[in-house]
């Protein structure tokens, strides 16, 4: 419902997309999203130059750019690998990829893709819809994702779940 001098619908939408719990915790989910953009990026410009970008896009932003003032970009933390591994992995235990069939963000043709790219790795799904399925989007995921961490068990490969 929306109610004229109310911002309950943007912080809504605000809280969504920052991972914010009904608890008002928050899910992690921009942290691993802000370490996996620095993990993909093998530059690290000098903090000087880091600054000096970030003020300029808080002068060209009238309404949030004080928010951009402050970034460090990925500055300290350690130079991604540079260059990737690129082909099969020899792992112990496979890897996992898990996927949802109705990910906005990532198709699961490109989970295939992973899985055949990494050699060693099984993949698990789950009809959900959204863009991470581990403790998010997909509850019925939580359970053999979290014996995999906590105790390596690898489920079959190809393994799908429905939500209710």
């Amino acid at each position: 419902m929306v109610v004229s001098g109310s911002a309950v619908i943007l912080q809504d939408l605000g809280d969504m997309l920052l991972g914010r719990r009904d608890d008002g915790s928050y899910d992690g989910s921009m942290d691993a999203m802000f370490l996996v953009d620095c993990a993909d990026d093998p530059e690290r410009p000098p903090p000087s130059e880091v600054f000096s970008a970030s003020l300029a896009i808080a002068d060209s932003l009238t309404h949030f750019g004080p928010a951009f003032a402050g970034s460090t970009g990925c500055h300290p933390l350690p130079a991604a690998v540079d260059p990737l591994h690129v082909g099969p992995a020899d792992l112990v235990v496979p890897a996992l990829v898990v996927y949802l069939e109705g990910d906005p963000a990532t198709p699961p043709i490109w989970a295939g893709a992973l899985i055949a790219a990494l050699g060693d790795a099984v993949g698990i799904s789950s009809n959900a819809e959204g863009h991470g399925g581990y403790l998010a989007n997909s509850w019925c995921l939580t359970e053999p994702v979290t014996r995999y961490l906590v105790d390596l068990e690898v489920p079959a490969d190809g393994w799908s779940c429905r939500e209710p």
